[in-house]
Parts: structure tokens; sequence; C-alpha cells
């Protein structure tokens, strides 16, 4: 959520401290290690 927001998305007051967003671009964004742990949900 805190990337989100970084990154222009989500609540519009949280996204736009500062006067401007986004405060990254995704082109500059990288995740790494990142993994899944949410059960996987069966339809």
């Amino acid at each position: 959520m805190p990337l989100a927001h970084l990154l222009g998305y989500g609540d519009t007051d949280l996204a736009n401290i500062m006067g401007f967003s986004p405060k990254v671009r995704p082109e500059n964004v990288v995740l790494i290690g990142i993994r899944d742990i949410d059960a996987a949900s069966e339809s």
C-alpha cells in the first residue's frame, strides 16, 4: 500500500502529499524477494 501511494494510486490525499504525484515513477521500481503469503483460493 505505501508503494501504491508513492506511485500515485490509492487515496488522493496521501498520494498528493507535498503537492505532486507520483513521487516515484513505475519504471524506477524493482521488487526483490517478494513472495505470495496468501493461501491459493479455489473457485
